[in-house]
C-alpha cells in the first residue's frame, strides 16, 4: 500500500514561518555582546533555508534581520 503523506495547509505553514521569524528576530534582539554576531549569523542561516524554500524573500529576511540588529552598537 502507498501511504498517504500528510502536507501541511498554507496557513499552518505560515504560522510556522511567523514563529520562525518572531523567535529569530527575538534572539538577535536580546543577544547579549559578545554573542551577536554568532546569534545574527544563526538566524540569518535559518531564514536563508526558507528563503531557498521558496516561502521568504531575501528582501524580506534582510529586512526582519536588520531591524532585529538596529540596536546594536555601530549597526545601521
Amino acid at each position: 500500500t502507498d501511504a498517504e503523506v500528510p502536507v501541511a495547509s498554507a496557513a499552518r505553514v505560515a504560522a510556522y514561518l511567523r514563529a520562525v521569524v518572531d523567535g529569530e528576530s527575538r534572539a538577535v534582539i536580546a543577544a547579549p555582546v559578545g554573542t551577536r554576531h554568532t546569534t545574527l549569523l544563526r538566524a540569518a542561516r535559518r531564514l536563508g533555508q526558507w528563503v531557498g524554500g521558496g516561502a521568504l524573500t531575501s528582501a524580506d529576511a534582510r529586512m526582519i534581520l536588520t531591524a532585529a540588529a538596529r540596536g546594536y552598537v555601530g549597526f545601521a
